[in-house]
């Protein structure tokens, strides 16, 4: 029998706060302190060795 939400005590159990118990996490992960841009191609003056 699916649920359906506009039954009163649907609404009521959804409504209700969380149990003592529970811990609430991190809503979303720390961001870094550094965040690393694109790498840049190489020089076209760069010399990669011999060929």
């Amino acid at each position: 029998m699916p649920i359906d939400p506009l039954d009163p005590y649907v609404q009521l159990v959804m409504e209700a706060p969380p149990l003592p118990d529970y811990i609430l996490g991190p809503e979303a992960p720390p961001s870094p302190d550094y965040i690393p841009g694109p790498e840049a191609p190489p020089s076209p003056d760069y010399i990669s060795g011999p060929e």
